[in-house]
């Protein structure tokens, strides 16, 4: 953690976005380290007390079941942080398994309590009003997670060329079907964790309306269910579909945008909303193809145990709509 951020930084620094546990920043500046690059600060919650999801520093970072599964992996069950213990197995464990060119694993970077201040201070207006009630910057971590910007090009001037970015948080795509589940939960197997999760968000007035998008349709491999899961996602972006134009975000967010705003982009892009369909159905379904075989030939005897979270962004440069980036973030748990 050689590089560090103090107080004089914060100015350059803008938000981007936040989740229950951590929020983003931006730079701005001119600072080569720091050009096209996000960073990732924790969160703690206002009440003091620790939140669902919000991790502690020097808590126990992983179980000891965890410990026995990624004993070989000594940077992993030699840190107590569970944080840094996040970072290193994207590190040590995803990137291997998947390829550097779909994982960011980003670095730590130390910023100062001075710096966080600031920060706080010039995003709270910013935020979501239920966001800022919830929880603020952790003024007690003292490193932030430095990745890059990946709703900008990773090279060249940005004059020429716009850079478009399209981003799906498509979420968990199955239904579980473990004999472990209780009666008393049997519910999972019918309803998605991101349909619960949805109607939990709406009566605590996270959300003013339920999404229209099923994330069982996207992982069908069926072309009526992914065109249907895909226009639920235009329809009601929320956090899940985000489109950003030269790292400005111009559809979706925490509070979703006009619906016409997607027409204007397809308009941009010479595009007609079929076409962009057709464009986002092949891609998904390439991609998760390519990844799914890649991690069972590479980790064949943990299949049965995981399930995965993915942030897929894709980057697209007019008129010849390459794919420019993608950034597969996965989490698993083992026991579930």
């Amino acid at each position: 953690m050689a590089l560090t951020l103090k107080e004089e930084d914060a100015a350059h620094w803008v938000y981007r976005g936040e989740g229950a546990v951590n929020l983003v920043l931006a730079y701005t500046g001119s600072s080569p380290s720091f050009i096209g690059k996000v960073i990732r600060i924790r969160k703690a919650p206002r009440n003091g007390s620790q939140s669902k999801g919000v991790s502690v520093r020097n808590s126990i970072a992983l179980t000891s079941r965890e410990r026995v599964l990624w004993k070989d992996v000594h940077q992993l069950i030699s840190s107590s942080d569970k944080e840094i213990v996040g970072q290193l197995y994207v590190q040590h464990v995803m990137k291997p398994l998947l390829g550097s060119n779909y994982v960011d694993a980003g670095m730590h970077i130390l910023v100062t309590r001075e710096f966080l201040e600031l920060v706080e201070k010039n995003v709270t207006g910013q935020r979501p009003v239920w966001r800022v009630d919830a929880a603020q910057v952790d003024m007690h971590c003292d490193f932030g997670l430095l990745m890059s910007d990946h709703s900008l090009f990773a090279h060249g001037s940005q004059g020429s060329s716009p850079c478009l970015s399209v981003e799906i948080k498509p979420k968990c795509g199955f239904l579980p079907l473990s004999r472990f589940i209780s009666e008393g939960n049997a519910i999972k197997r019918r309803i998605t964790r991101f349909e619960m999760h949805q109607t939990l968000k709406l009566l605590q007035g996270e959300i003013s309306q339920l999404s229209e998008y099923n994330p069982l349709d996207l992982f069908s491999g069926s072309k009526e269910r992914i065109q249907k899961a895909i226009r639920g996602l235009l329809t009601t972006p929320q956090n899940n579909f985000r489109v950003f134009l030269n790292g400005s975000l111009i559809l979706g967010g925490l509070g979703g945008v006009a619906k016409i705003q997607m027409y204007v982009l397809l308009k941009y892009l010479k595009m007609n909303l079929s076409q962009s369909f057709e464009l986002m159905m092949v891609y998904v379904q390439r991609t998760y193809l390519l990844l799914l075989l890649r991690l069972c030939k590479n980790q064949e005897s943990l299949i049965s145990s995981w399930r995965f979270r993915s942030l897929i962004v894709l980057t697209l440069k007019e008129p010849s709509m390459h794919i420019m980036t993608l950034l597969l973030n996965s989490a698993w748990c083992v026991g579930n």
